[in-house]
């Protein structure tokens, strides 16, 4: 006669056989977790490279001479409703972003950067607010003909004139956390100064325009070091819905969220101008392009 199993043995067999199936699930969803956050990662890393290229190449191609100004700035505190302090910058540059349409184009662009606030809705109908850095750009011959003197300056706020909002913007790095700017004469000094404009929305400012403590201006800087923090998607939905709620507690804990949990990228740029430009500023010369 075969001897069964007991009912002890059976339910100890079965909690065995549980504890295995838990340890595997668990094993599963980490695994998933693992490969979910390395394809965020690889997707985040990816976005901010090229963008960062881009932002490279377009730097690299500013021109600036008595005729053609640039300005770089990061907004006050009490004035940037991010809580970031994000910068912008507004210049011409050699180095064309855009090759969509079929209108006629010039070998330049006029380019403003900066970063927007923007509500959407993720897909479970969920809002959040999420950060992206944009890029306002310009390049049809007959606009910048035209509208040269949104350029010029001899105009006391050429970056700022109200006609550029006529520009296309496009994304250029979304889920941004961080966009600073920081810019360098040619003795190596801090090429920014603080705005001392009434309401000192613009903080620390470089205007080509204006003489730098070194003397110098109508010259581009020697560099300009770029610095952002960009957040996977996961975390910025998340960290976005925070910042939405309308709660001042939860916003500031989605703020350090963003900032906790997002990565840093850093380059430097060298306007290739900016050499020739500064030997005939030292000189004395005028630019071999300029105009009256």
């Amino acid at each position: 006669m075969k001897k069964g199993f007991t009912l002890i043995e059976v339910m100890a067999a079965m909690a065995i056989l549980a504890l295995l199936v838990l340890v595997l699930a668990k094993m599963f969803v980490v695994a998933g977790d693992t490969a979910k956050k390395g394809t965020d990662t690889i997707s985040r890393n990816s976005t901010a490279e090229l963008g960062i290229e881009t932002l490279l190449r377009t730097f690299e191609g500013m021109v600036v001479n008595d005729r053609i100004g640039a300005c770089l700035f990061g907004p006050g505190d009490a004035a940037d409703k991010t809580g970031f302090g994000h910068d912008e910058a507004y210049f011409l540059s050699t180095e064309t972003i855009t090759t969509q349409n079929k209108a006629p184009r010039k070998s330049y662009e006029y380019v403003n950067f900066y970063v927007t606030e923007r509500t959407l809705t993720n897909v479970t109908g969920a809002v959040y607010t999420r950060y992206d850095l944009m890029y306002r750009y310009h390049n049809y011959a007959s606009w910048l003909d035209k509208h040269v003197d949104a350029l010029d300056p001899n105009d006391a706020q050429w970056w700022d004139n109200s006609y550029l909002t006529s520009m296309q913007s496009d994304v250029l790095i979304p889920n941004i956390v961080r966009f600073d700017i920081y810019a360098f004469d040619y003795y190596g000094d801090n090429a920014m100064t603080w705005d001392t404009s009434a309401d000192g929305r613009r903080g620390m400012i470089y205007d080509s325009t204006k003489r730098s403590a070194n003397g110098i201006s109508n010259v581009p800087p020697a560099a300009i070091d770029i610095y952002i923090q960009v957040a996977s998607e996961d975390t910025a939905v998340e960290a976005g819905q925070l910042i939405a709620s309308g709660d001042s507690t939860l916003a500031d804990r989605g703020r350090e969220m963003l900032v906790r949990d997002s990565a840093v990228y850093f380059a430097r740029a060298v306007p290739v101008t900016g050499p020739a430009r500064f030997l005939e500023f030292k000189a004395g010369k005028p630019g071999h392009y300029y105009k009256d």
